[in-house]
């Protein structure tokens, strides 16, 4: 799938899936290593049970970039469970997580929004409304998706 939005600080989102895993790829419009971009904080919003965000934390100085996946019982107070180095931060931003990290089994609907925040308060939001959403794949999902 594919987003696209003017005026804004993120020009498009992609996201994709195998069984297994969510793949995301997010486009800045001046490119996320800029010193505005250092100041936003991007953020992905996955809806669970058990509510669970992955921080985009771009590189800086001899610091790798990290996904940093944290989980809220409430959506309010979060903790972090997991830091993961799938993530490549250059002219995009790319995003590799398993389900299984987002609380997640096959079958269960994945709904999802990314947001740019600065300090506490959400700046931008995507999609405006709702949630980017879909099953997680089961057993079956490549069987179903290919025939000759």
């Amino acid at each position: 799938g594919a987003m696209n939005v003017s005026d804004t600080v993120i020009s498009r989102i992609y996201w994709g899936f195998d069984p297994k895993t969510l793949f995301m790829r997010i486009d800045t419009v001046q490119g996320p290593l800029t010193d505005e971009m250092r100041e936003a904080a991007i953020e992905v919003y996955i809806d669970t049970e058990r509510h669970r965000r992955l921080r985009l934390v771009p590189p800086s100085g001899e610091e790798r970039a990290q996904l940093i996946i944290e989980e809220s019982e409430d959506g309010e107070g979060w903790k972090q469970i997991e830091i993961s180095d799938r993530i490549g931060v250059e002219k995009t931003i790319e995003v590799a997580v398993d389900f299984e990290r987002l609380g997640l089994k096959e079958d269960d609907e994945v709904r999802f929004h990314v947001a740019v925040n600065k300090g506490h308060i959400e700046i931008e939001r995507w999609p405006r409304n709702g949630y980017i959403e879909f099953p997680v794949p089961g057993k079956d999902f490549e069987a179903a998706m290919w025939f000759v």
